[in-house]
Parts: C-alpha cells; sequence; structure tokens
C-alpha cells in the first residue's frame, strides 16, 4: 500500500515495537525479584519508591560506564593487535 496510509501503519508499528521495549524495561526487574510486573507498575507511581528506583537505576548505570571506561583501552589494544 502506497501513500500515507502505508506512512502511518509504519510508524504505528514503530511505537507499538518501542513500547512493548519500555515494557520489558520494568517486567525484568519485577520478575527478578518474584513480584507481579503490575505491582512494580504501581509502586512506581508512588513518589517516595519512584525516586529510590531511579536512584538505583542511575547507579548502575554509572557502574556500568565506569567498567566500561576501564576495559576500552584492553579492548582498543586487541583491535590494534589484529588489523
Amino acid at each position: 500500500m502506497k501513500g500515507h496510509g502505508a506512512k502511518f501503519g509504519r510508524k504505528k508499528e514503530e511505537g507499538n515495537c518501542s513500547a512493548s521495549f519500555a515494557q520489558e524495561a520494568w517486567k525484568r526487574p519485577a520478575r527478578a525479584v518474584d513480584l507481579n510486573p503490575n505491582t512494580l507498575l504501581r509502586w512506581l507511581q508512588l513518589p517516595e519508591f519512584g525516586k529510590e528506583y531511579r536512584k538505583a537505576r542511575r547507579e548502575a548505570v554509572h557502574q556500568s560506564v565506569a567498567r566500561m571506561q576501564q576495559g576500552y583501552r584492553c579492548a582498543a589494544g586487541t583491535v590494534v593487535l589484529n588489523s
């Protein structure tokens, strides 16, 4: 199908894909601690819980970035040696 309808369909599909990735972002942690994902979603609406959740996520991201920074030299050396 050509024209406006095809573009809307593609955009709608991309939106649905993005939404499913966002859902997985909160379903995995809930399942990891044997919690119903809907319960976690409700808790995220509570200001104090949401604040602590975001704080924990930021810390996890900072730790991941630090590990990547530590390993980049080794990775770069491997790339240069194998060039």
